[in-house]
């Protein structure tokens, strides 16, 4: 009865936290298409497309995320590991990250591993690294934006046997009472008090739960001001 129970609490916060988190989308969404079909001009046409634009990727981003919850919640995680060169893991996923930042109004600021490092081959599932590193990057265009800073750091480096991939921003940071629940799924408006942001609360749950199914682990850091989170991958089997 209690596995019952709390199965049955769990999927209302699911359904509570999908319906809210859809609102805001196709709320801009009505009004920009209205807007649209009313432009007087080409550049205000461009501007309400652009809107659109930006919120149908908002838009596509939580169906990936609440489609891979679903999977995780259901069978698991599986992934599919190959040998991957590093530079090839990376130029596969900057250009989609910096797009991502683009469209945010952010600018990521990639400092790349060294090219020793970058023909290193790393036993990995590239598609769940790309899903990890997307959901942090979003997170830190979400909450990492200031009239200061509009900047998102992405770090590649090898320590020993890991690969080690850093995403950090010079945001608000992250309120300490919510730290404990950090990487728990319906963990809404998870950074900055001040913050306007919430969201779903799935992201940082499907990184950190990924980052273990791959053998490696995600932590998080201050950064004075803003917030770091470390990415440590295995670069073999042995080390998993």
């Amino acid at each position: 009865l209690h596995t019952v129970l709390r199965m049955s609490n769990r999927r209302e916060a699911f359904v509570s936290s999908v319906t809210h988190e859809l609102r805001t989308p196709l709320t801009t969404f009505r009004l920009y298409a209205d807007l649209l079909a009313k432009a007087p001009d080409a550049e205000k046409t461009r501007a309400y497309a652009r809107t659109l634009q930006i919120e149908a990727e908002r838009l596509s981003h939580l169906v990936e995320n609440v489609l891979c919850y679903s999977r995780m919640e259901k069978r698991g995680i599986t992934s599919h590991h190959r040998m991957t060169p590093v530079g090839e893991l990376l130029d596969a996923m900057v250009p989609r990250l910096e797009e991502h930042c683009f469209r945010n109004g952010m600018i990521l600021d990639f400092a790349d591993a060294s090219p020793g490092v970058r023909k290193t081959e790393i036993l990995t599932d590239p598609s769940a690294v790309d899903r990890i590193l997307v959901n942090l990057v979003d997170n830190a265009c979400k909450y990492g934006k200031t009239m200061e800073s509009q900047v998102v750091e992405l770090q590649a480096r090898q320590e020993k046997r890991w690969l080690v991939l850093e995403v950090a921003d010079k945001g608000p940071g992250l309120a300490k009472a919510q730290r404990r629940r950090l990487f728990k799924a319906y963990n809404h408006g998870q950074i900055g008090a001040k913050s306007p942001n919430t969201t779903i609360g799935l992201g940082l749950n499907i990184c950190f739960n990924l980052a273990r199914a791959l053998g490696g682990s995600l932590g998080f850091e201050d950064n004075h001001p803003g917030c770091r989170f470390i990415l440590k991958l295995p670069m073999d089997l042995q080390h998993r």
